[in-house]
């Protein structure tokens, strides 16, 4: 199993892996659930895009802040923390949503609230990994961690779906909350010896802005937070208009949300083992650049082509498996590269910011696309965004091959 079975041969990384699991495919669950209960009440791409935008966009304020949190108490901490809030905030939308007296203005008010926490949990997580393997395992271990996601991005909203179909939307939302509270008991049994905060004399605002400098002043750390801006904000928002595709542009209901949605999710899961089992720096930059490129290119494709022919929802399905293969190279491969070369006395600043804008980027662009779906059509705004993501990567691919020995060192300790 290569780089795959090194990883999970450690104790702590393995039950990681195992809480992780769990509680992202809550997530998706829950993101699916929360979906298509949108579009049910409203039948509006823009409702869409303002659920997903405060359901997902607190991260980009707040991450910074749950990133220096995290430096100065520990990551671990801190997202535990989290998760309780997390946890309680479902049950109420569960409660609310079970009596029938969830409206969508009390929908939005919970989505926030949710995103709030959220940008507590999920940025600091990711910090938590390179203290939980040795350095020459940690590009195996982001991608084990990143293709933990994308298993769960296919087998979630498939699972999610028939749960919402057979019994509503009670199952998912629960399903959510107990993870949550199972991985709280998991991060606590973890032994981590050296967990990485700062410990510093200084204050907290200016922790805070040494992250930034740290972040904006790196050569290669730079232009891989910029690609990753670019990427969550112009093309990532796309899962979060499925329900508007499934239903306006394919003509079916949460089977074919469920179907796109898994699609997607099944080429992120081919590419997240694949970069696992290979488990090594060499070869990422390039792999960043490429992937980024050809998802943008296949969702162009994917946005617009309904526009010529009429086509079924399996065939649009087809063009977005290679989107998922790319975005979970490009994310494993920035993620590795970042993580790689930081100052691990910065590391959960810096994971804060880039993962910060993994989240609420794409809620930041749903708003946005949803709101031009509204007056254009959902193709031709999607199909721009991609169309322009490609045109940044042309610009910025040069500037990181120029790094690429430096930032894929293997560093064996």
């Amino acid at each position: 199993m290569g780089g795959v079975g090194r990883a999970l041969a450690i104790r702590d990384f393995r039950v990681y892996s195992i809480g992780n699991l769990t509680s992202l495919m809550g997530s998706w669950m829950h993101r699916m659930a929360l979906g298509w209960l949108t579009w049910e009440t409203t039948q509006s791409p823009a409702w869409l895009g303002a659920i997903a935008f405060c359901a997902m966009v607190p991260p980009i304020v707040l991450g910074p802040f749950s990133g220096t949190i995290a430096d100065r108490m520990g990551s671990r901490r801190t997202a535990r923390t989290a998760m309780v809030c997390e946890a309680v905030n479902i049950l109420v939308l569960a409660s609310l949503v079970g009596s029938g007296l969830i409206t969508i203005h009390l929908l939005l008010v919970l989505a926030l609230l949710q995103g709030i926490f959220f940008a507590f949990d999920f940025p600091v997580r990711h910090a938590l990994v390179p203290d939980l393997v040795p350095q020459r395992e940690l590009s195996a271990a982001i991608a084990v961690n990143t293709a933990t996601f994308h298993v769960t991005s296919f087998a979630g909203p498939a699972l999610g779906g028939l749960l919402i179909t057979e019994f509503g939307y009670l199952p998912a939302f629960l399903f959510n909350a107990g993870a949550f509270i199972s991985f709280f008991f998991i991060l606590r049994s973890l032994t981590i010896a050296r967990e990485s905060h700062a410990g510093t004399q200084a204050s907290f605002l200016h922790d805070l802005a040494d992250g930034f400098r740290y972040t904006f002043n790196h050569p290669a750390i730079r232009y891989i937070f910029f690609t990753g801006i670019a990427t969550h904000i112009l093309m990532r928002p796309y899962y979060d208009l499925l329900p508007a595709f499934a239903d306006n542009v394919f003509h079916r209901k949460i089977d074919g949300l469920t179907i796109l949605a898994s699609a997607s999710g099944l080429g992120g899961l081919v590419a997240g083992v694949g970069l696992a089992v290979r488990g090594r720096m060499k070869g990422l930059t390039k792999a960043l650049i490429w992937s980024t490129l050809a998802s943008s290119t296949f969702l162009a494709i994917f946005a617009l082509v309904p526009y010529v022919h009429p086509i079924n929802v399996w065939v649009g399905s087809a063009f977005l498996i290679p989107v998922g293969v790319g975005l979970v190279i490009a994310g494993i491969a920035a993620q590795s590269l970042t993580q790689n070369i930081v100052d691990p006395a910065k590391r959960a600043r810096v994971v804060g910011l880039s993962a910060s804008f993994a989240t609420g980027g794409p809620a930041l662009g749903a708003l946005v696309l949803g709101w031009f779906g509204e007056l254009f059509g959902l193709g031709i705004p999607l199909a721009v965004s991609s169309l322009a993501l490609a045109a940044i990567m042309v610009w910025i691919g040069p500037k990181l091959i120029v790094q690429r020995r430096a930032i894929e060192v293997e560093i064996l300790r």
